[in-house]
């Protein structure tokens, strides 16, 4: 996710140090205590799958709002296509709404759990037990692919022309096309339980059973590595936005655990404390939402690019840059937003930079912009 913001500045002044919004989280209130195994941010909105049969949504990932379905199989995961939304759970159940406020039921062709939901490429792909692949062009009509495996599948991702899909025991299967599936070699045999795609890898959790969860990395879905964690047990989940993974889990029994990385091989271990388990994250708003069982959600400090402060003084334009989670950064000046010049690079330490244009008044316009590579 490449984001950038225009600024107008010339000079750099010293470097104002401000707080890691990933150091910290604040729990929400769900105002429900079901499990709640899916979120997804869409439509101006994180919307996340309540079990049994109801989903939650909230514009701030403050405040969140109950809608009930008329199935309560529904709870697994939900996908979002630009017009409508699919949900996925128990007994192959698949609803669809356009709104969070009428529903219908769908037939799937099968009656497995569908574990996770994407929209991907134009088509909704759903995957769940004994191998479950179905796929959609609309939500409506579904159609079952043959995956080559009877392990669960728990999560799927695309990315460089390639579909990912993991499950447990360790299986990864990829697709060019999402219909014809081939069997990977993963490196380990514990459960796989999320895969996102980011910064030009695939990253998958994973549960170690006692020993260091696995999180594996690969460009391509064939070739994986695995990386250290730092944590035992399950990591049930992980998303990716605005230059940083984070994978969420149990930490092993009845532990929050929350994982963040940079570049999906060094992990930072945030959170590991007693409390409800984690099931799935999610970003968008500048912030990062992960939700779990008894009801809980807890949300991150603002994780984006943000400018603020600026005003024109003196003949001359102040502004301050916030580098979210310290993703490197880099700045570049022009004069007719067409050629661009970089004039500072790799800031990768969560600081706050301001900006002095002494000569602002010189131009009749003169853009600066800050941008994540």
């Amino acid at each position: 996710m490449k984001k950038t913001i225009l600024i107008v500045a010339t000079y750099l002044l010293p470097f104002l140090l401000y707080a890691d919004p990933l150091a910290s989280w604040t729990t929400q209130n769900s105002g429900t205590t079901s499990n709640i195994f899916g979120v997804i941010f869409a439509n101006g909105n994180f919307v996340a799958t309540e079990s049994p049969g109801s989903v939650l949504s909230s514009p701030d990932g403050m405040t969140w709002s109950s809608h009930s379905l008329a199935n309560t199989n529904i709870g697994a995961a939900i996908a979002y296509d630009g017009k409508k939304y699919v949900m996925s759970g128990f007994a192959g159940a698949i609803v669809t709404t356009p709104d969070l406020v009428s529903y219908a039921n769908q037939t799937s062709g099968t009656t497995n759990l569908l574990r996770e939901l994407a929209y991907i490429n134009g088509s909704f792909y759903a995957v769940g037990s004994l191998g479950t692949v179905i796929t959609s062009t609309n939500g409506t009509n579904w159609v079952s692919q043959t995956s080559g495996t009877t392990n669960q599948l728990q999560g799927i991702a695309y990315g460089n022309g390639t579909f990912v899909a993991v499950a447990k025991g360790g299986g990864i299967i990829t697709s060019p096309n999402g219909t014809a599936w081939t069997t990977r070699t993963s490196g380990t045999t514990g459960d796989l339980t999320g895969v996102v795609f980011g910064k030009g890898i695939f990253v998958v959790s994973g549960d170690g059973a006692g020993t260091e969860a696995p999180i594996l990395t690969s460009s391509d879905g064939v070739t994986w590595s695995i990386q250290i964690s730092g944590t035992t047990h399950e990591l049930s989940g992980v998303t990716y936005g605005d230059g940083v993974f984070v994978a969420v889990g149990s930490g092993g029994g009845n532990n929050q655990t929350i994982d963040t990385s940079l570049d999906g091989t060094n992990w930072t271990l945030r959170i590991q404390t007693p409390g409800q388990n984690l099931a799935r994250a999610a970003y968008g708003n500048g912030t990062f939402i992960t939700v779990g069982s008894g009801g809980t959600i807890l949300q991150s400090g603002n994780a984006s690019l943000g400018l603020t402060q600026s005003q024109l003084t003196g003949g001359s334009f102040y502004s301050t840059i916030t580098n979210g989670i310290g993703q490197e950064t880099i700045v570049q000046a022009s004069t007719n937003l067409t050629a661009w010049v970089s004039i500072l690079t790799n800031i990768s330490t969560p600081v706050s930079l301001q900006f002095q244009d002494t000569t602002a008044t010189n131009y009749p316009r003169r853009f600066y912009r800050v941008t994540v590579p």
